[in-house]
């Protein structure tokens, strides 16, 4: 049986991570295995109640992935470059003459 061995000088976002890898292997294994949850934890002596919240956890991901705020943009045309790249002058400043 694999354990999840979290030190306490592990910070808790690092063992917040290795609880989610130890319970999505667990999670994996359960599915591939052919038995029951009831079982599956019987055998590995896992938390029931765990194993049900964390299965549902990950149907739960699969069926709604977090949204990363970017959004799909297609190019329709390409910008002219050929005579650069030039900047606006601000509407409040007056062109100087550098000659």
């Amino acid at each position: 049986m694999q354990t999840n061995t979290v030190h306490s000088s592990d910070s808790p976002r690092l063992q917040t991570l290795s609880r989610e890898a130890f319970w999505q292997h667990h999670v994996t294994q359960w599915q591939d295995s052919g038995l029951s949850k009831m079982a599956y934890c019987q055998q590995y002596s896992l938390a029931y109640h765990q194993m049900v919240y964390w299965c549902t956890k990950a149907a739960n991901a699969l069926e709604k992935p977090e949204a990363n705020n970017f959004v799909a943009v297609a190019i329709t045309s390409a910008v002219d470059t050929s005579q650069g790249l030039r900047r606006k002058p601000a509407a409040n400043s007056r062109s100087h003459p550098t000659q």
